[in-house]
């Protein structure tokens, strides 16, 4: 299993850049400055909604901040408006490899339930996992969107 090893430095290097303290982003995405430093020292991951909304309030790609580009403005950004994309594709993807969603979940390391959430946008993986997707189904991150 991949980790996000570059993510808590590539959030940490956008705040500042955009002259922004760890309180002002914190306030900025809705949530703790605790729970906002832990992401910049790599002891948990946002979820993938989260994902999103930290890349559109730095102006980066979710693949410059999960350590998939260099470039974080030649990249293709997941936003909110076309998530509903990821629940469709992961579903084409899976039954393209005829699979059921426990044989996907099984692969995945995930549970059947976790599938049929993302399946039907009720909830969103993890960055983590949406590499380990993309990595599986043999997909660039940003065909998922």
């Amino acid at each position: 299993m991949k980790k996000l090893t570059n993510f808590g430095e590539n959030l940490r290097l956008m705040r500042k850049t955009k002259s922004l303290t760890q309180v002002e982003m914190s306030k900025k995405l809705n949530v703790t400055q605790g729970a906002y430093a832990k992401w910049e020292n790599g002891r948990t991951e946002p979820t993938l909604e989260m994902l999103v909304r930290i890349a559109d309030s730095l102006d980066v790609t979710v693949d410059y901040l999960l350590g998939r580009s260099d470039n974080f403005s030649n990249t293709i950004v997941l936003s909110k408006n076309n998530m509903k994309s990821f629940s469709k594709r992961l579903r084409e993807l899976r039954l393209e490899k005829n699979q059921t969603q426990q044989e996907l979940a099984d692969c995945l390391n995930v549970k059947r339930a976790n599938i049929a959430k993302w399946e039907t946008n009720k909830a969103f993986p993890n960055g983590d996992t949406i590499i380990r997707i993309a990595e599986y189904f043999d997909v660039p991150f940003a065909f998922l969107k």
